[in-house]
């Protein structure tokens, strides 16, 4: 599956599917909503149980890390 389904598949079936939008706006507010969600609260198998947002901040201190024994 690429990148751009494995998004794609649960908006439009967590989120497009399910709510009913007013307005413009209103589509825009809860489509913010369900990304936060799904970015910052949902851990994913696929991610080791972690929420995207984890799997960033967890690349990065490795990151650092290995940037300080580096220049040691």
């Amino acid at each position: 599956m690429c990148y751009a389904h494995s998004l794609w598949l649960p908006l439009r079936d967590e989120c497009l599917n399910v709510e009913q939008f007013a307005s413009v706006a209103d589509e825009q507010v809860k489509i913010e909503a369900w990304r936060v969600d799904y970015n910052q609260r949902r851990p994913h198998g696929s991610l080791g149980h972690l929420t995207p947002t984890e799997l960033v901040k967890q690349r990065q201190a490795i990151r650092v890390a290995e940037a300080v024994a580096f220049s040691s």
